[in-house]
């Protein structure tokens, strides 16, 4: 398999000796240097994200790791429906064509795209309609440029006569990609059977045949989700219709596909499940959160360990005590290691939404039926939530105040302790008036706030919409054109200020690390505020001591003391004489014709850079032998070569480095 063949093929000879090489790169990608806000400022306007959109539905938003989201959708322009895919950044900057573009050439029907992103990009997966009593499972990587990775068509999961019925993909930490399914037989009494099948990073099958059979029985099955383990194995969720009723089962299997705990039934033994949803947790544990079918409508909730133990008592706990119906659970896992859920309660035709935070022993943290996000007259419903990193959660949800009229989408921010951060009846984020709001999908942006990603149909225009909202509830950010380049032996941050006739000053403050904590931030200077205008223009300058890359943010401060933090620039800087060894990401990345390679050597030596393509196979090398004391730079011609992820491998005695570039004509 690819994972192994990586790590046995090239191994590090440095302090990260023996690690799977390729996940040097990701420390590299963190953050990116985005400057111009593309995000509007009224709420009854928004963005919109997709040109020339006909009628999208099954919209799902997926949040990348190093910033921005994925949006994946289908749409029936030209002959039929077909699945696309966009990337937005976190200024709402689309990341290429501006309508979106198909996840593959395949003829057919193609419907329902869901996703998984990992490190490197997202796996997205949707099914075909290929003829007349014909299906297949397809999927496809792509990346935020718009990149597919595994062709022009993408691959097949599965084809045959039977119908898929449900289906769903999760990627581990190595960049695999599992795929479960259930198929449903043609014949009557129809025949089920649920299946999974791993991918490898270059989008090759591992598992035989159609994959792994799970189970199968005349049981009718409804719904599967799967849930990695990080070591190649991975376990199972689904509903299936025993006895007169749904239940949740769960099975866990290695990494060859064996067997190693359950089938076991997850929930209460008295209820008839609806539907569940499944939050991974540390140490391979899994966190599952389902809904009954009784009356009034209940919640519960169960955590299963690696060995399909149930952590709590056997069958699960009721989510909640509240009096009438409590419906539509989502759960996260939070920044301080525990969960936190919303869910809507209906009480004499009343809608609220409620959120409950909650160890990982089940310990209840919040008031004991919830914390309420508002008291008021009309309907709340239709909610989706994200982690604000802080140990808090931001949700969003519609919102019918008026009975006559169609429902707006409103935001709150509750922190670590539950409380109300941003108004108490909520903060609008879409307003447009009267129009057909649908497919909430709401996303962190990593820095506090967060994204909405929805449907609307606005007069004669039906599309997708977004709005960004920041952690100080603005619309748009207080600090703008924010950049940070490396200017002799110092940084030079610039920005502009927009409005902020309330600032007391600017607060620099920056972090040397490989990752994002609050507490490594530090303050390195700071400016006061001036009203020559409604719009200033600020500098400040910074010489760090050492190489490497630097976090820089802009904190703007009122005169309460409160304050709003600026988006994340990297600076990636170099000292003439330093006496490491270093090589810097290439620049540009993604490029075209050619790329500049810089390292820094603290003295004169021979270095040697070899190239090699997502195959892991060697297409170049380049022996450097005039080289000098400080910086070094070498520029790579792609000239001849496709399209596509590339790594070159810098070795220098002992020391090997290595690093992703993409090449995109």
């Amino acid at each position: 398999m690819l994972h192994k063949e990586l790590k046995n093929n090239i191994r590090l000879t440095s302090s990260i000796q023996n690690y799977f090489w390729v996940y040097l790169v990701l420390l590299f990608n963190l953050f990116s240097a985005t400057t111009f806000s593309q995000w509007n400022d009224n709420p009854s306007l928004n963005v919109n994200l997709i040109i020339d959109a006909v009628n999208p539905t099954n919209i799902n938003a997926y949040e990348n790791p190093n910033g921005g989201a994925f949006i994946f959708w289908e749409d029936n322009k030209g002959k039929g429906n077909n699945a696309y895919f966009q990337f937005i950044d976190n200024n709402g900057k689309v990341g290429f064509r501006a309508d979106g573009k198909r996840l593959s050439n395949l003829k057919g029907e193609q419907t329902n795209p869901l996703a998984a992103v990992g490190s490197s990009g997202a796996i997205a997966i949707w099914k075909t309609d290929i003829s007349a009593g014909k299906q297949s499972l397809n999927a496809q990587k792509v990346e935020t440029n718009g990149f597919l990775y595994w062709g022009e068509n993408g691959i097949e999961v599965f084809s045959g006569e039977n119908d898929i019925i449900n289906y769903n993909v999760a990627v581990d930490k190595d960049g695999l990609a599992f795929v479960g399914f259930i198929e449903k037989g043609i014949n009557s009494p129809s025949f089920f059977s649920i299946k999974v099948q791993r991918l490898s990073l270059t989008g090759y099958t591992e598992f035989p045949n159609d994959g792994i059979e799970i189970t199968n029985s005349y049981n009718a099955k409804s719904q599967v989700s799967i849930v990695p383990d990080n070591n190649g194995g991975f376990s199972v969720f689904w509903l299936e219709f025993v006895n007169r009723r749904n239940v949740l089962l769960g099975a866990g299997f290695n990494s060859s596909g064996k067997i190693v705990w359950g089938p076991t039934e997850v929930s209460r033994f008295i209820n008839n499940v609806m539907s569940f949803k499944v939050l991974p947790l540390h140490k391979q544990a899994t966190y599952l959160v389902w809904q009954n079918l009784d009356k009034p409508r209940s919640i519960s909730h169960q955590i299963i360990n690696e060995k399909g133990f149930p952590i709590w008592e056997s069958g699960g706990k009721n989510l909640t005590k509240l009096k009438g119906d409590n419906t539509n659970p989502q759960a996260i896992y939070s920044a301080d290691s525990s969960i936190i859920v919303s869910w809507t309660n209906d009480l004499n035709k009343d809608k609220n939404i409620f959120v409950q935070k909650f160890r990982v022993n089940g310990k209840i943290l919040w008031d004991e039926n919830g914390e309420s996000l508002m008291k008021i007259d009309g309907d709340q419903f239709g909610q989706t939530i994200v982690s604000d990193g802080k140990g808090g959660v931001i949700t969003a949800w519609l919102d019918r105040r008026d009975s006559k009229m169609q429902p707006n989408i409103y935001g709150q921010k509750l922190g670590k302790r539950g409380e109300l951060l941003w108004d108490k009846s909520g903060t609008l984020l879409a307003a447009y008036k009267n129009s057909e709001k649908s497919y909430l999908n709401l996303l962190s942006d990593q820095n506090g706030g967060a994204i909405a990603i929805f449907k609307d149909k606005r007069e004669s225009v039906t599309s997708i919409f977004g709005q960004r909202i920041y952690a100080s509830k603005a619309y748009t950010s207080l600090i703008m054109d924010f950049t940070a380049i490396q200017k002799g032996d110092s940084v030079q941050l610039r920005w502009r200020a927009m409005n902020n006739t309330n600032a007391a000053g600017y607060q620099i403050e920056k972090f040397y690390s490989s990752e994002e904590e609050d507490s490594a931030w530090i303050n390195i200077g700071y400016v006061s505020h001036y009203a020559m205008s409604l719009t200033n223009r600020y500098q400040f300058a910074h010489m760090p001591d050492e190489a490497g890359s630097h976090y820089y943010r802009i904190n703007m401060v009122d005169h309460a003391g409160n304050s709003y933090s600026s988006d994340i620039i990297r600076v990636n800087y170099i000292i003439s004489e330093y006496e490491d060894i270093i090589v810097y990401q290439n620049t540009p990345n993604p490029f075209s014709d050619s790329t500049a390679i810089v390292f820094n050597l603290p003295n004169k030596r021979n270095v040697k850079l070899e190239i090699y393509n997502s195959r892991i196979e060697k297409i170049k090398e380049f022996p450097i032998s005039d080289t000098k004391s400080g910086n070094n730079r070498f520029v790579f011609d792609s000239r001849g070569l496709p399209n596509g992820v590339y790594f070159y491998r810098f070795t220098a005695g002992e020391f090997v480095d290595v690093k992703k570039m993409v090449i995109a004509k």
